[in-house]
């Protein structure tokens, strides 16, 4: 395998410093458990120097020391996104309007403090969220000259408090090529070491592969921002996805979202189109790490993980992606082994005798509500072609739900001596371990990629779906006629 020139590098959108704060150590760690190695985190310039310049907010400075301690001891890099003018310069009580021009000194000398307090700490700083949105009349309407004083002082500030530390123009919103060349013409150049975007969908529910568009709203158009790149002589400034991602909010129209199976799905769609398509984009920040309740049904529900911390599929999806990613950064000795199921079946206690490996569907539980389940299914994969001393680091069933349930089945490994034609309820394989290889949450209908913790020499592999609750779970089996619907094993191997 040859190793590519760059490999996307993923992180996570966490707030750490408001609504996260409270379970700030436990978002971290699902961050980590994503297989993302950054973190992108708000710093409110309104509330470092609430009463007045230079008169720091102690207690929200301390939140900002512990979430870098934190992030430090997890291995996680810090992107710090730096905005919200202080009603003392603003005049209002706007969390988004930009500084006036005459004051962006200001910006200059708070932002050579924080990158001086964490040099060396915070890896990335990005001046400015949105700021094309900061006129409160839409986005996209606050011209790019009105941001580039901000932008040139913040890039100042940064580089007199810590010179390492890469600065990121403020992630506009969508793609918006117009915007991008007014930024170029206005004299942008040379105020960023990285341009950053929030390619989103619009509609919402578009899948990453959707083409260019008029509007911003598509990944698809940063192919004709770098255009303007190049255009402009910044062919070697890359590109900083610093917030994309789903909602499976329940929004309407433009703003409907998606089901948590199709999140996950086109979050490991879209990581994999961007390695694959566009390699002067170098990071790309999923938001958000944890569903919020604080806004509409759009906004609150982006989050990898529900509000209560229950992981959607999506963290599983990520998870994958980054673990495809980690295996180029390998390129001498690791790859990735898809396997198709051998067999399939399911087992019903009612039939206790009966064999049934030829149905298009697999029955994970029935439909009896209360009580134990009287239906378990089976897969088995064959013994994966290892060269001598590789073995797997990490491995993930994919599958697709046809009929959804509230709690998923518990996965165990089993011995393989059994057919489609021999298996029944009397005649099922024995566990092959006293633990495990998942325990899944709620799995909503559409394609699902579920992390096993397997990992080692692997041969023949059998898997039981043993139901933990009788609400009529159902997936695709391999008699589907459709080859893309039907089970799959990944294996990420290494010698």
């Amino acid at each position: 395998m040859t190793s590519p020139e760059r490999v996307l590098e993923t992180g996570v959108e966490v707030f750490s410093l408001w609504r996260d704060w409270p379970v700030n150590g436990v978002v971290l760690d699902r961050v980590v458990e994503s297989g993302s190695g950054w973190v992108r985190v708000g710093v409110g310039w309104c509330s470092v120097e609430e009463a007045g310049p230079g008169v720091v907010s102690e207690w929200y400075v301390q939140r900002l020391d512990a979430t870098v301690v934190a992030a430090e001891a997890r291995g996680l890099q810090v992107l710090a996104t730096l905005g919200c003018t202080p009603g003392w310069l603003s005049g209002s009580g706007s969390l988004t309007v930009l500084p006036p021009a005459l004051r962006v000194g200001e910006v200059q000398r708070v932002a050579a403090w924080l990158a001086g307090r964490y040099a060396g700490r915070i890896a990335a700083w990005e001046i400015w969220n949105e700021p094309d949105c900061s006129a409160g009349t839409g986005c996209g309407a606050t011209a790019p000259e009105v941001y580039l004083p901000v932008l040139r002082a913040g890039f100042t500030g940064v580089r007199a408090g810590d010179p390492g530390a890469v600065v990121v123009s403020g992630g506009i919103s969508g793609v918006n090529t117009g915007w991008v060349e007014g930024l170029y013409a206005a004299g942008g150049r040379g105020w960023f070491d990285a341009l950053g975007v929030h390619p989103y969908q619009g509609p919402a529910a578009e899948p990453p592969e959707a083409p260019p568009a008029d509007h911003p709203y598509r990944i698809s158009n940063v192919e004709r921002v770098r255009a303007v790149m190049v255009a402009a002589g910044d062919a070697a400034v890359p590109v900083w996805f610093t917030e994309f991602g789903w909602t499976t909010g329940a929004g309407e129209g433009w703003s409907a979202g998606v089901d948590e199976a199709t999140q996950a799905d086109y979050l490991g769609r879209a990581i994999d189109m961007v390695q694959r398509q566009y390699p002067y984009v170098t990071h790309a920040f999923v938001f958000t790490i944890r569903d919020r309740d604080d806004w509409n049904a759009y906004e609150n529900n982006f989050g990898l993980t529900r509000l209560d911390g229950s992981p959607k599929p999506a963290l599983g999806a990520l998870r994958n992606a980054n673990d495809r990613l980690d295996a180029l950064r390998q390129p001498d000795d690791t790859r990735v082994v898809t396997l198709d199921p051998v067999a399939d079946a399911t087992a019903w206690q009612a039939s206790a005798g009966r064999s049934a490996g030829a149905a298009t569907t697999l029955e994970v539980d029935s439909r009896a509500a209360g009580g134990s389940s009287r239906v378990t299914s089976y897969l088995r994969f064959p013994r994966p072609d290892l060269a001598p001393g590789e073995s797997v680091v990490s491995a993930a069933l994919t599958v697709q739900v046809t009929d959804g349930t509230v709690d998923g089945p518990v996965i165990w490994p089993t011995t393989t001596v059994w057919s489609e034609s021999t298996l029944s309820w009397k005649r099922q394989p024995t566990r092959a371990a006293t633990v495990p290889l998942a325990d899944l949450g709620a799995m909503a209908p559409g394609p699902v990629t579920l992390p096993l913790m397997l990992a080692g020499p692997v041969g023949e592999l059998s898997l039981e779906l043993y139901a933990q609750v009788d609400d009529g779970l159902r997936l695709v089996s391999r008699e589907d006629p459709a080859l893309d619907l039907r089970p799959r094993l990944t294996l990420v191997v290494t010698g």
